[in-house]
């Protein structure tokens, strides 16, 4: 290994001994004794690596041995004009490239010793002071580097990143929570409200532990490490976090304080962790919330701007579409001489699932290419990512026997919008329910199954997806009879009719209405009373939101599409028509350089319009991707301060037959509405009725699939 300046280490040999030993005696002084024998042992055993530079003299070494898959550092020394030229931070980076097996790395190290500046920056933190064997008594202090291997204890800390709201503070956050009750201590202990919800989780990072080093009271410092320890440890990936860690220290470019160092470290490893939110008060880290977000999905607040926004951070942990925006995300049919290599990474061992049992499902589905289709969805650098099969015995049933997606920071995010996207293509072939009745689902899985209301019975969780549009009463009926057609795995549905039977007539009926509506999509109850829209929205901006068709796109091939379920659009605050809970019907403006333009293609719920500025607008919706900012500040013309309006809308279909101007608009003008659709526009329910019906093929519903 070669440095810059030309300092090549290696491990030492016989030759260099000499060498070594003479460095030592020069710093013996804070080396400590050291026999002659232990050097030839330490060399005999390859634990000693010497730096030297281009005239073959030595210029420093490193000395440690290995017990009970832990490192201890004995010696780490450069010689005295050799050092501040990253000598010793080369010697330990080699020594952990060689060793990133083992636990971590060790070394203790008297307080009152300069070197005790030098750790923080090698990776080290302070674990625990130790009384000294020199006659002084001097104190020592155990210094370590986890290298990130799991344990038990750090699964048990990922289930939790993966199934709590988790947030990383640094440490003035830290120290804020056990300050004086000043202005800015408050707003440090805003995050220990008592109504802040239970799912919250606050993580330290190990960088804490440098932070409380530099206390010089030994009492103090003592019980700052003991309030640290009631709160959970950061798990991190160390190979990531040395990337994470150049890339942060571009953003505060040299030269830098020993906080700033400081800040990277802790931001390092918050990012390089599955944490998706690092609470701070220091502005120099907030105001890098852009590019970190950017790069990392990692949301860096102050503990004022993450309490305002609870409801939405609750949001963004679990769903985080823009961070698959952009990914090649592929897939492709599973062969037969696939299988076994496939059980290593999908084999899902915690329902006491083995290798010959997943094999025998998989070759099961494979070799009846009539009603199954196997497919692998795998990632740009060719990673797998999920195993779905869909089976298709059933007319009116798309069932999924096996559904298997990898563990990972996006694996949450990838589950989701694959279940979504199933929904979808179940509704686009006609079929009334999506089932999933895979024996080993992961429990992640089912959790996401519940939240998008899917219903468990004997045999799996069941969704309804009809493709029928009527009154209430004739959708209710429809229930009543696919009940009554498939017997107690369909009992979700009679529940479904009697809700809707039983909904009172009052002024929460429209809302209850939509409510059933969405839990039954694409179906659509015409006498809901929803308000409606009609939005003008330009072909390229269709295509990325959710016209595959325009483009030409398969569904699974359009990776950014099938990645969305929840979207936003933004657009002139002008007219403020729009509202919510509501329906959209998008036209797509016409275009002679898109086919398929010119008309009504789609159907959305709108879920929120926002009016504010393009930056703040933006910091608060860009997770559902999609929109980059240049995108939003030409929706402002340029102008921070020019307000535009953010609409977000949800659970997007196609239309069956989309429609063209001359018929909509016939439709219109016979309900006296007079429009260019140069921008957004109210319609009564009764008109709504008329264009959705029209967009359905005369005599088919979702009906024909029973």
């Amino acid at each position: 290994m070669k440095t810059k300046d030309q300092i090549t280490i290696t491990n030492g040999n016989i030759s260099s001994l000499p060498k070594i030993k003479s460095l030592w005696r020069i710093n013996s002084a804070t080396l400590g004794y050291f026999p002659d024998g232990a050097f030839e042992d330490h060399l005999y055993r390859k634990q000693i690596l010497v730096a030297v530079d281009q005239h073959d003299n030595l210029v420093g070494y490193l000395l440690y041995r290995i017990s009970d898959s832990k490192i201890s550092v004995v010696h780490l020394c450069v010689a005295y004009e050799h050092r501040g030229k990253g000598i010793a931070k080369s010697l330990m980076h080699a020594l952990v490239e060689a060793n990133a097996h083992y636990k971590g790395v060790g070394l203790k190290c008297r307080r009152d010793f300069d070197a005790s500046k030098l750790w923080p920056s090698l990776g080290l933190v302070p674990y625990c002071d130790l009384i000294g064997k020199n006659k002084d008594g001097k104190m020592l202090t155990y210094w370590w580097m986890d290298f990130g291997h799991p344990s038990l204890f750090s699964s048990a800390l990922a289930t939790t990143l993966k199934e709590k709201l988790c947030i990383a503070i640094d440490a003035n956050i830290f120290f804020g929570f056990n300050a004086d009750n000043d202005a800015e201590d408050a707003e440090a202990k805003s995050l220990l409200a008592d109504w802040l919800p239970d799912t919250l989780e606050i993580f330290l990072t190990q960088e804490i532990f440098n932070e409380i080093d530099r206390e010089t009271d030994p009492l103090k410092r003592a019980h700052q490490k003991n309030l640290a320890q009631k709160y959970p440890l950061l798990p991190y990936r160390y190979g990531e976090l040395k990337v994470v860690s150049a890339y942060l220290k571009t953003l505060l470019p040299k030269p830098r304080s020993s906080s700033d160092e400081s800040d990277i470290r802790q931001l390092s490893h918050a990012i390089s962790s599955d944490v998706k939110f690092f609470v701070t008060r220091d502005q120099k880290l907030v105001d890098l919330y852009d590019a970190i977000y950017e790069k990392y999905g990692v949301s860096v607040l102050r503990p004022s701007d993450f309490i305002v926004r609870i409801d939405e951070m609750q949001k963004e942990e679990e769903y985080q579409p823009n961070r698959l925006t952009g990914t090649q995300f592929k897939t492709k049919l599973v062969q037969q001489n696939e299988i076994d290599g496939l059980a290593d990474k999908f084999q899902n061992s915690s329902k006491a699932e083995n290798k010959a049992s997943f094999n025998k499902l998989l070759r099961r589905h494979l070799s009846n290419p009539t009603s199954s289709r196997c497919y692998l969805c795998y990632s740009y650098d060719s990673a797998p990512l999920a195993l779905i099969v869909y089976s298709r015995t059933s007319q009116h049933e798309l069932e999924i026997p096996v559904f298997r997606v990898r563990k990972g920071p996006l694996s949450s995010t990838i589950t989701r919008h694959l279940i979504i996207c199933t929904k979808m293509l179940s509704a686009k072939e006609n079929r009334m329910v999506t089932a999933f009745t895979d024996e080993c689902i992961s429990d992640e899985t089912i959790s996401i199954l519940e939240k998008e209301s899917f219903s468990e019975s004997a045999s799996g969780w069941r969704k309804l997806n009809l493709r029928q549009a009527g009154a209430s009463s004739e959708i209710s009926a429809n229930l009543k009879a696919l009940h009554s057609s498939h017997g107690v795995e369909y009992g979700f549905c009679a529940s479904l009719a009697k809700i809707i039977d039983t909904i009172p007539d009052d002024d929460d009926k429209a809302i209850k209405l939509l409510e059933i509506e969405r839990h039954i999509w694409p179906a659509k109850l015409l006498d809901a009373g929803v308000p409606c829209f009609i939005v003008p929205i330009k072909p390229e901006w269709a295509l990325q939101l959710f016209d595959a068709d325009i483009g030409n796109q398969d569904l699974l091939g359009a990776s950014e599409l099938v990645f969305n379920r929840e979207l936003v659009y933004y657009r002139s605050k002008r007219p403020g028509v729009l509202k919510v809970p509501g329906r959209i019907l998008w036209y797509v403006s016409s275009n002679s350089s898109y086919e398929g333009t010119g008309q009504i293609r789609a159907c959305s719920y709108v879920d929120e319009v926002t009016v504010g500025k393009p930056k703040d607008l933006y910091k608060k919706y860009r997770r559902l991707g999609i929109y980059q900012w240049k995108n939003v500040i030409e929706t402002a013309k340029d102008n921070l301060d020019q307000e535009i309006m953010a609409i977000t809308f949800s659970d997007t279909h196609l239309l069956e037959h989309p429609l063209e101007w001359k018929i909509f608009q016939k439709v219109l003008k016979s309900h006296s509405v007079k429009t260019n659709l140069q921008s957004p526009v109210k319609i009564k329910s009764d008109v709504f009725k008329e264009l959705y019906l029209g967009s359905i093929e005369t005599g088919k519903g979702a009906s024909d699939g029973q």
